[in-house]
């Protein structure tokens, strides 16, 4: 009996020590990681009558340059060491006053107007993430994609008039990540990140008048923009993640 008790004893000593094992092996693995990070967009595409019936007005478009945003992910790793859920968000915005148009009064009468567009999004994006295997302890690739709900705005601004939004659409579409991730310590890294996305939103919008008037004469212009913004540029991303 008493070499019953002890084997027993030693079967339940080696099962506590195991599972100390495996919880410091979870601890040690590190499977939330929260990241900040600044952003720079390459560019972004407004598309100027995408619901009018002429093929060649439908698909007119202005280009616009890049912009910067801010923005916040958190990533859990499931199912697999080298496979994460990730949910971000950001903050993007785009300025770019170097556009311009012509107002006509008459065929032979015009204005020739500096133009200012302004456009901001905050996107919604889950995504799975898959680590490369490791080129080192302290170094990683990882690659993902999935879907994204993109929420925005747009205002257009000439001369003294600024349009007034009506209404915002949201959509979701699909996006791709690659990045870099370097340790610095037990719980922080350096993280890059490339990403491209076919982010949208429509924005029905206003201008408070339809003309503008100028030595005698009544320029006209379209008071209502039905537009579809696709902020579509490259995204590059530098950050901090800390795990825990």
């Amino acid at each position: 009996m008493p070499k019953r008790i002890f084997y027993i004893s030693l079967l339940m000593l080696f099962f506590t020590e195991s599972l100390k094992s495996q919880i410091l092996l979870i601890n040690a693995r590190n499977d939330f990681q929260i990241s900040i990070f600044t952003n720079y967009i390459s560019s972004a595409t407004v598309q100027l009558n995408p619901f009018i019936n002429d093929p060649i007005e439908k698909f007119s478009s202005q280009e616009l340059g890049g912009g910067y945003g801010i923005g916040i992910s958190i990533k859990k790793r499931m199912f697999w060491d080298n496979f994460y859920i990730s949910l971000s968000t950001e903050y993007a915005a785009i300025k770019d006053n170097t556009l311009d148009q012509y107002l006509y009064a008459t065929d032979t009468d015009y204005l020739h107007v500096r133009v200012t567009e302004s456009i901001w999004m905050v996107p919604v994006e889950l995504s799975a993430v898959f680590d490369i295997p490791s080129f080192a302890d302290n170094f990683k690739i990882y690659l993902g994609g999935g879907l994204g709900l993109y929420f925005g705005d747009r205002k257009r601004s000439m001369i003294i008039f600024e349009t007034e939004t009506i209404n915002r659409v949201p959509k979701l579409n699909l996006q791709v990540i690659c990045g870099m991730e370097y340790k610095l310590a037990n719980n922080m890294s350096a993280i890059f990140q490339v990403s491209f996305r076919h982010a949208q939103f429509n924005v029905d919008s206003k201008y408070p008048a339809d003309r503008f008037y100028y030595e005698g004469l009544n320029y006209l212009f379209d008071r209502e923009l039905n537009s579809k913004i696709y902020m579509d540029g490259l995204k590059f991303s530098l950050g901090i993640g800390y795990s825990l």
